[in-house]
């Protein structure tokens, strides 16, 4: 069976990309929506171009929400091993404290963290992932 082709315009292919990397201004957006919006004919080109891809596409608020987790973890890390040398002072107990005791999951990562070879695998682990990422 020979797969039905269409073309579409140069402007909205553009706008389609962008879209797909995440890097449309509000306007390109609008322009976006109102061509897929436009007919079914582009509703169905937008889907079939994009589909199975929405989960792949590139999100910059996602990023900083992950950051900033990885940059919790690492600080409660730190004081952990701080904690465990006696140089924690007053304010980070209490912070270290709070944070233990705000889940169960926070719980059981105090316990893991509490060996030091735990702490030493992820050290490994980022160390690699820099590395990764330099080559």
């Amino acid at each position: 069976m020979e797969k039905e082709t269409s073309t579409i315009p140069f402007h909205a292919a553009r706008l389609i990309i962008g879209y797909l990397h995440n890097c449309l201004t509000h306007l390109q957006k609008d322009e976006l929506d109102e061509w897929v919006t436009a007919s079914n004919d582009n509703m169905e080109v937008f889907a079939e171009l994009t589909s199975g891809v929405d989960s792949n596409v590139f999100d910059p608020d996602q990023l900083l929400i992950e950051t900033d987790e990885a940059i919790d973890l690492w600080i409660i890390a730190g004081l952990i091993t701080r904690h465990q040398q006696g140089l924690n002072n007053i304010v980070e107990e209490k912070y270290l404290d709070e944070w233990v005791n705000a889940c169960d999951r926070n719980k059981e990562l105090f316990k893991l963290w509490q060996n030091p070879a735990f702490i030493q695998k992820m050290l490994v682990w980022v160390r690699m992932q820099y590395r990764h990422m330099l080559m």
